[in-house]
């Protein structure tokens, strides 16, 4: 996509992507949760030139910022709705963090935006949800035994040679 800076995605080129298993669908519960990223940076050293410290022209990258920023539509959160922490890697490679898991059933949008040496800006994001699905364990824990019950009486009156329940 376009982003601030009008570079495109390109696969495996350069930019910051969440690894397959923080993005997959899942609910998600607790008091925090792991978000797992890639940080890939394969340009040819000679296409990303960049200030060195001394002001003179060098071949450095790093050091890469990381926000990766939860934003969730919850009204009791803290700092009303959003969670941000930032890391900052000298190198390419996959790294993680811990955010802290909203105690309402909520979605939200995992944003991870990184800078690089030379301030270009790369992003993505990706959907979770929050204490969803814990209504369905509720559901089966009320429903289960009115079903077994309703099992053991129609068996039962199965065995009695046929005859039918009582009314």
């Amino acid at each position: 996509v376009h982003s601030r800076n009008g570079f495109t995605a390109r696969d495996n080129w350069v930019g910051v992507a969440a690894t397959e298993m923080s993005r997959a669908r899942r609910d998600i519960g607790g008091d925090y949760f792991t978000v797992a990223f890639d940080v890939v940076d394969n340009r040819p050293k000679a296409l990303a030139p960049a200030m060195t410290a001394d002001g003179g022209a060098g071949l450095v990258r790093a050091p890469y910022t990381v926000q990766v920023q939860l934003r969730t539509s919850c009204i009791g959160c803290q700092k009303n709705g959003f969670a941000v922490t930032s890391v900052m890697v000298q190198q390419p490679g996959t790294y993680s963090v811990r955010l802290p898991c909203p105690a309402q059933r909520t979605v939200g949008t995992v944003s991870l935006e990184m800078k690089d040496g030379r301030n270009f800006f790369f992003s993505d994001t990706f959907t979770v949800s929050f204490h969803m699905h814990v209504y369905r364990l509720l559901k089966w824990l009320l429903a289960l035994p009115f079903l077994l019950m309703s099992l053991a009486l129609v068996n039962l009156g199965a065995q009695k040679n046929g005859a039918a329940l009582p009314e």
